[in-house]
């Protein structure tokens, strides 16, 4: 039975049990005192019929009362249970979150702990390498400290021997060239001494006259010939002609030599020596830096550079010759032919040199003439012969220019002469 309907039952009952009360009264207050037997009998079992009534409504009343009163304790211990159940389940998740919270804190505190551990690992990893990089600095800078001590201490002793082998080697070329010196005087003497002679056996057949125009062209056919193929045929040639031509008894009043016919001869045949340029390409051109025809045709290359060689080591061998002092001899191609002669092929623009110009200036400074000309000139000598040698055959491909480098490493290496 619902609880909620136990108030209405009840009172229902009292309306009942009020309603036989007062039927009962009404009986009582209408029954005459001196009744019938059966009307008193009547009366009697309404008094029960009331009264087993109202004992019937009592029964029920307390009935509903004991189960209303069971209802009301089965609700309030619901209501205790439920409680329980509320409380219970709010400790089971208060549990849980004080659990999550635990697990979020402790994971939390984990990720702290591996971001602190990994920073910290990291930060010992770049110390180690910085420590590390500092160490290989300072290793490679002893290193090279003790490679430059070592270095200077073996550049000092490299540069005590080498001082010491060029003082050798200088003295042993001064004693080589003092007697290459007295050698060569030997020579010059003894050819100048044979050339007097001879001249003076020809002396009274030429009847003092001036040599001819054949001499100059015998001169310079004899360089072409001979000095073309070997330079060093050049320097005896250069003493007869110098014992010729500056003889006292051909020259204008004993003193002035006929030198212009040799240079009119070297101007048509090598016009680089003074300073004459143009394209080897054409008529003109060839012309002017003395290419020979052989009939209609040009000579060959070979022969040209040949030819050149010649002239170019005989102007040396002419120009830096040195006569002795008090000799009667003029000197018919002086010192200052040679410079101006070598001074005019440096000069020449750099588009404008040809082979022949590289071809004649390599000609002038091999042999003895590298030494005749040093020795003429000194240091102004080596300046002229750094420009010649290193710096105008430069950006040029011929093998005529190419060659400048290789006589230039020839005199470091023979001759001990750096440029």
């Amino acid at each position: 039975m619902d609880p909620m309907e136990t108030p209405t039952q009840n009172g229902d009952s009292s309306s009942s049990q009020q309603l036989f009360e007062e039927a009962r009264r009404r009986v009582d207050s209408q029954t005459p005192t001196h009744d019938s037997p059966s009307r008193q009998l009547l009366m009697e079992f309404s008094r029960m019929l009331i009264d087993s009534d109202r004992k019937f409504h009592n029964e029920l009343d307390r009935a509903s009362a004991e189960q209303e009163k069971k209802q009301l304790e089965a609700l309030a211990a619901a209501a205790v249970e439920h409680e329980r159940v509320r409380q219970s389940a709010e400790r089971v998740a208060e549990k849980f979150r004080l659990q999550v919270e635990q697990e979020r804190r402790r994971r939390e505190e984990y990720e702290h702990r591996e971001l602190d551990r990994i920073r910290q690992e990291n930060t010992r990893i770049e110390a180690e390498r910085r420590q590390r990089q500092l160490d290989e600095v300072k290793r490679k800078e002893e290193e090279q400290r003790r490679a430059a001590e070592e270095a200077k201490a073996l550049e000092a002793a490299q540069e005590r021997l080498r001082r010491q082998k060029a003082q050798e080697e200088a003295d042993a070329a001064k004693r080589k060239a003092e007697q290459v010196e007295r050698e060569r005087k030997e020579r010059e003497e003894s050819a100048a001494a044979e050339a007097a002679a001879k001249a003076k056996a020809q002396q009274v057949a030429q009847a003092q006259q001036a040599p001819a125009p054949a001499v100059p062209n015998a001169i310079v056919n004899q360089l072409v010939s001979e000095a073309g193929v070997n330079i060093k045929a050049a320097d005896p040639i250069g003493i007869i002609a110098v014992s010729i031509l500056g003889y006292p008894q051909y020259c204008i009043n004993q003193k002035v030599p006929l030198t212009d016919i040799l240079l009119a001869k070297y101007h048509k045949c090598c016009g680089v020596l003074f300073g004459m340029y143009g394209p080897e390409g054409t008529e003109r051109g060839r012309q002017r830096l003395g290419w020979r025809r052989i009939g209609t045709q040009w000579c060959s290359g070979q022969d040209h550079l040949e030819r050149m060689t010649g002239l170019g080591a005989g102007w040396a061998s002419l120009a830096l010759r040195k006569i002795k002092v008090g000799s009667a001899l003029v000197h018919p191609l002086p010192n200052a032919h040679y410079w101006r002669a070598f001074s005019r092929i440096v000069n020449t623009p750099t588009h404008e040199a040809t082979a022949t110009h590289y071809m004649v200036l390599k000609a002038m400074v091999e042999g003895d003439s590298l030494d005749r000309f040093v020795q003429c000139y000194g240091q102004a000598a080596l300046a002229a012969l750094r420009k010649g040698l290193i710096e105008f055959p430069r950006g040029h491909d011929s093998v005529a220019a190419k060659s400048m480098l290789g006589l230039v490493e020839n005199f470091q290496k023979e001759k001990r002469i750096t440029l």
